[in-house]
This record gives structure tokens, sequence and C-alpha cells, in this order.
């Protein structure tokens, strides 16, 4: 409920950072992004494009083509992108990414599992299911090297790999990939145990930590846009109504 005291902040920041250090200020790329995000969120898709852009401009400006700065806003931008009907250059722009992850980060690294994953949904939505599920497949296969077999991640993806095999007719071989993750999403998710081996480490001090708000990095930072992300049910408009949402409209038309 504070989309537009955020939207303000970033912009006047945005602005101040503009006037004091130039246009191509590394620092202004992710004002840009930031604010890019927020009009992403709100549905305002085409300035939140042309923000995306003028960030990946900067970026590649100072830090080159494929820098991983320059991927994490180029998959901010995909989504935009297919959020706009626009499937090919979503599909473009993240095999741009996917290359630059590959190149900081070598091709077994959860980034670049991601950037695929993310790659097999656009591809998926273009109607190009085997290459879809060769990029899924791919992902679960990056993960399970990295963060092991038992990951909710791996759960993710083979769920990915088994509805692309369902949209390509070929359900009796997605069930037992189907079964694969449900078997991992029993044993880590469903039981609400905590799997010691999947705690973020500090990589400092070495300890580790159950919860988010316990982490150095986020222990001092209050969140606006995504306040309530892990408190309610993205798909439950009752959870958005408990937390006050529409009560404007409500006022307007029961109170004006």
């Amino acid at each position: 409920g504070r989309a537009e005291e955020a939207r303000l902040l970033i912009q006047e920041t945005l602005d101040r950072n503009r006037r004091r250090l130039g246009a191509d200020a590394l620092e202004l790329s992710m004002d840009y992004n930031n604010l890019a995000l927020l009009q992403k969120d709100l549905g305002e898709v085409e300035p939140a494009e042309r923000n995306m852009r003028e960030a990946i401009r900067i970026l590649e400006k100072g830090l080159g083509p494929q820098h991983p700065n320059v991927a994490l806003v180029q998959i901010n931008l995909a989504d935009t992108l297919q959020r706009r009907g626009r499937a090919d250059e979503a599909i473009a722009v993240l095999h741009q990414a996917v290359s630059a992850y590959e190149k900081t980060y070598g091709p077994t690294h959860p980034e670049v599992a991601r950037a695929k994953n993310l790659l097999g949904f656009a591809l998926r939505d273009a109607g190009n299911m085997p290459q879809a599920e060769a990029n899924f497949r791919e992902a679960v296969r990056v993960w399970k090297a990295t963060v092991g077999d038992e990951h909710p991640d791996v759960a993710s993806g083979l769920n990915n790999i088994a509805r692309a095999l369902q949209d390509q007719g070929r359900a009796a071989e997605a069930l037992p990939i189907s079964t694969e993750a449900v078997a991992i999403i029993e044993k880590t998710v469903a039981k609400d145990e905590v799997i010691e081996r999947l705690l973020y480490n500090d990589p400092v001090t070495g300890e580790k930590y159950t919860f988010e708000e316990d982490v150095p990095f986020y222990k001092h930072q209050m969140r606006l846009i995504l306040g309530s992300n892990g408190r309610l049910d993205p798909t439950s408009i009752g959870d958005y109504i408990g937390i006050g949402g529409y009560s404007a409209l409500s006022k307007a038309l029961f109170e004006m």
C-alpha cells in the first residue's frame, strides 16, 4: 500500500544522482532498474521497459555487455517483454543473459540454471516446447550439480519438465518426473523441517541463519513494495483484502 511513496523516493534518488554524477554514472543503473521493477509491478510496462533499457545501456557502457549485472537487468527486461506479448524479443534477451552468466561463472552455476529456467518459460510461451523442455532439463541438471538433488529449485524444475512433456503429449514420460518432484517437496517442504545444508551460510563468520530477517544483509532493511511477500498467497484475493487491499475502492463506492 506504499507504492507511490516508494516511487517518489526512487525517482528523487535517481534525479539527484543524475544531476550529481552525470547521465552515464553506474550508480544510476540500479536506480533505473529499481524504478522499472516498481513500474512493472504497477502494470506500467512501457515506462518499465524504457527504464530497464536505460539501465542496461549504462551497465554495458561501464562494465561491458557480458557483465553479470547486465544479465540481471536483462532478465527483468525479458519478463517485461513477455508481459507485453513480445516473446521472441524476450527469448533473445534471455539468451544474452545466459551467455553472460556462463562467461562469468562457468556453465555450472545456480544463476545459469535460473536463467535457463526462465528461458524455458519464454520458449514455452512462444510455443517452442522441445526447446523449452531442453532448457528446463539443463536447469535441473545444473541445480542438481550445485545445490543438491533435494533442493526445492530442483522440484520446481522437474515440474516444468513434466509440464513441457505433457504439452507435447508425452504424459507417460511426465509421470515419473512429477513423482520425483512431489517426493522432494514432501521431504523438504511439507514436513516443515529445517534442512541444515540449505541454510544461508555467512561467508565471513560461517554462521548459519534459518530466517531471512536474521541475515545481516537484510536485518536492517525495511521492505516497502514487497512487505507482505511470504505472508500471503499471491493468488488469493482474500489474503489481499485481509491486509487492506481494495480499501480505497471500498471507500469510494460506499463512503463518499
